[in-house]
Parts: C-alpha cells; sequence; structure tokens
C-alpha cells in the first residue's frame, strides 16, 4: 500500500469527528491520528481497558504515513492530535496526502486550499 493510501484510509478512519479521539490511541471506537495510522497500515488494536494489545508488528505504511504526518509538524504525532482541533487533525492529513501524491506525481483530488 502506497503511503498516500494509508494515509487516505487513515483520515477516512477518523474523518468524522465522533470517530476522533484526543489523549490515547482509542477512546471507545474512536481512534486518534496515530491509531487510524496504526490501524490503516494494517495493524489490529485492541484496548482491554488497562492495556493495548497489538497484534503483528508495524507495517512500513504506518511507518510512512507517520513519517509524512511529522515532516508537516514541530512537535509529535501525539502531541498535535492532543492540543489540535479536530478540523486541525484533518488538515493536517488533507496536507500529508496532497504531499505523498505529488511526490507520486498523481493528480491531487483534494481542495487546493485546506483550513488550517
Amino acid at each position: 500500500m502506497k503511503t498516500y493510501e494509508v494515509l487516505e484510509k487513515a483520515l477516512a478512519l477518523i474523518e468524522r469527528e465522533e470517530n476522533w479521539a484526543q489523549g490515547d490511541y482509542k477512546v471507545g471506537d474512536a481512534l486518534c491520528a496515530e491509531g487510524a495510522c496504526l490501524v490503516a497500515g494494517g495493524m489490529k488494536l485492541e484496548f482491554d481497558g488497562q492495556r493495548y494489545t497489538f497484534f503483528d508488528e508495524p507495517t512500513p505504511g504506518y511507518h510512512a504515513a507517520l513519517d509524512s504526518l511529522q515532516d508537516l509538524l514541530s512537535d509529535s504525532v501525539h502531541l498535535y492530535n492532543d492540543a489540535a482541533t479536530h478540523a486541525q487533525v484533518v488538515a493536517l492529513f488533507q496536507k500529508a496526502i496532497r504531499a505523498e501524491k505529488q511526490k507520486a506525481g498523481i493528480a491531487i483530488d483534494l481542495p487546493a486550499e485546506v483550513p488550517a
């Protein structure tokens, strides 16, 4: 899976605000930005109320997606997610998707201006 595909899949997981979480990888069925990248990258993530269980190893797709997001930030993705609004996190994913598609020479199908 290409980096932009992992990012698109991760964004789809958290695009609706009720599916986005802050403060942890997963809260109920909602995911934070990094949790969404983990799941989109092919990992299964479960929380038993005390600890997380990650099934499989983090995939190259997860690492590439997280790196793409990180390249746009001065802070970690985790800290940004927890301090930002949902709209800002969505905008971050959109910017990263645009950048990855441009690197791959693919036409951009996102709005030209992404709200900050």
